[in-house]
């Protein structure tokens, strides 16, 4: 509390020395006192309170995204776009680590389609969903 009344008698201090007029800041806080001034502050924000946490699944594979043969690790992409009229879109894709190419990817503007572990949604659920199967490289 001390601090923030120090803070605005320096402040009021500054002020008075740039209008011409010099004098301590004991005196700028007696004059305060008795003119009953006093610095108009923001209430402090609540502190940020943590939400429930999401799922966390096991690390199977360790950072280790190489895989000796094909179809033995596969891992899917999930990116937010943002699109020119403000609203989102997201994309999708299911990666085979082999080779780095995509075999499924899907594209819509409600990211609940895309499954959030519920009986009945699934990957493409949405009537918005536009789901493209990419053919392997040959």
């Amino acid at each position: 509390m001390i601090f923030i009344i120090l803070m605005v008698v320096h402040t009021m201090q500054v002020y008075l020395r740039r209008k011409g007029t010099y004098i301590s800041c004991t005196t700028v806080h007696k004059y305060m006192k008795k003119m009953q001034l006093f610095s108009v502050s923001r209430r402090k924000k609540p502190g940020y309170v943590h939400g429930a946490a999401h799922k966390v699944y096991d690390n199977r594979l360790k950072q280790n995204f190489h895989a000796k043969k094909r179809n033995r690790k596969w891992c899917t992409d999930f990116t937010y776009l943002s699109l020119a009229d403000g609203r989102k879109c997201y994309n999708c894709a299911m990666i085979v680590l082999y080779d780095r190419s995509i075999i499924a990817s899907i594209m819509d503007r409600n990211d609940t389609s895309f499954g959030s572990g519920k009986p009945g949604t699934h990957l493409g659920s949405s009537q918005n969903s536009v789901l493209r199967k990419v053919s392997p490289r040959a």
